[in-house]
């Protein structure tokens, strides 16, 4: 496709669906090199001048300069794999220092690429991030009419991003103090009774040499106690019902990856991806739904505030990307969980709660069906 005058241009949006009128964009305002425009604000040209324009048709992304002029045509994996936003950015950056690029239809970014961006992003569009292209496109500045969303829809996540939007660069969002609470609603008995189950998380700490702390995760009520939970504590690694306790040998270095698979009375706990026990008879029993049951970071507040974990390096100890199936995932997705802090769940049909949180280092948080019940201080990214 070679260079396309401003008629064509405007036709070919309109045409292909994305733009209602003519009057939803101003192709055709060029901006002198280095010179913001007149009336602009914080650097940027006035809504709707756009110096680049990205525009989706059917499997196909073209992004064109302000006069039609093609700057990219392929997939979203083709290029820079940013489906041409990158190299529309690249080009406005390049050209103009900053300005707007507009994107019109749907995008599934699959790449990061590196740099400092001055440009924003605007028009009518979402974004469909996952963990290789969420970097990238959450270090450019965006209006509202721009949403991101993860990529596949897992429980409440993309629900909760069309009401507001909880990516930051860490790469998802970071929690370091107790002042301020959010709460979000939550579900009486959320994970269900399942007769088989599989949690799996990353940690970055270790318990203190006390029997009865080092909390990792429980899960239980505030009226009845603890269910079951996973500590790390008098150097072992334990999975604790109220009935039985079964331990292994305990992570030497930080941060580490547990897993706890349970099937029927059968539990296996993995440590950084490996089978370190496989007990029978380890018989998980559940309330009943008059008393809620929750899945809590750290301990149960009824217990002890103090029950949780110490850090291994820095100010905090923290726990991330906590995963809870309702199957019993097998040895070798176990492993796969275990391969990166940044893995995706290996099985969305089974998942019934996903913290795509980082750094989480609050004792006695806990997650609810549709998010988390108490999500205390506001992120230092400025997500919020």
């Amino acid at each position: 496709m070679g260079k396309l005058n401003r008629r064509q241009f405007l036709d070919l949006l309109l045409k292909s669906g994305v733009i209602a009128g003519a009057g939803a964009l101003s192709t055709g305002v060029l901006v002198k090199k280095d010179t913001p425009t007149k009336g602009s604000t914080q650097g940027y040209p006035l809504l709707g001048q756009f110096l680049a324009t990205v525009v989706q048709s059917s499997n196909e992304y073209t992004a064109y300069d302000a006069g039609g002029n093609v700057l990219f045509n392929g997939s979203c994996a083709d290029g820079s794999g940013t489906c041409g936003i990158y190299e529309a950015v690249n080009f406005v950056q390049q050209n103009y220092r900053y300005g707007k690029v507009g994107l019109i239809g749907s995008f599934y970014p699959v790449n990061s690429p590196d740099g400092q961006f001055n440009v924003e992003l605007d028009g009518s569009a979402i974004v469909y991030l996952n963990s290789a292209s969420s970097n990238f496109m959450i270090s450019i500045p965006k209006s509202k009419s721009v949403t991101y969303l993860w990529y596949q829809s897992a429980g409440m996540v993309n629900s909760i991003l069309t009401r507001k939007q909880s990516f930051s660069l860490q790469p998802y969002v970071l929690f370091p103090g107790t002042v301020t609470s959010m709460f979000l609603g939550n579900n009486d008995q959320y994970l269900g009774t399942p007769s088989a189950f599989t949690i799996s998380a990353w940690v970055n700490g270790f318990g203190v040499n006390t029997y009865g702390t080092g909390y990792v995760i429980s899960y239980g009520s505030t009226e009845k106690g603890i269910i079951w939970a996973i500590q790390n504590t008098n150097g072992r690694l334990c999975f604790r019902v109220s009935s039985r306790g079964v331990c292994v040998a305990g992570p030497s270095s930080s941060p580490w990856h547990v897993a706890a698979v349970y099937n029927g009375g059968n539990l296996q706990l993995y440590l950084n991806g490996n089978l370190a026990g496989n007990w029978s008879g380890v018989n998980v029993e559940y309330y009943p739904s008059k008393y809620p049951a929750y899945l809590w970071i750290g301990n149960i507040p009824i217990a002890t505030q103090q029950g949780g974990l110490i850090p291994a390096n820095g100010p905090f100890a923290w726990l991330e990307n906590i995963q809870f199936y309702n199957t019993a995932l097998s040895s070798s997705q176990v492993s796969q969980l275990a391969s990166s802090p940044a893995q995706d769940p290996v099985d969305y049909s089974a998942l019934v709660s996903w913290s795509l949180y980082r750094y989480i280092f609050f004792v006695g948080d806990l997650i609810t069906g549709v998010g988390y019940q108490r999500m205390y201080g506001f992120s230092e990214s400025g997500v919020f």
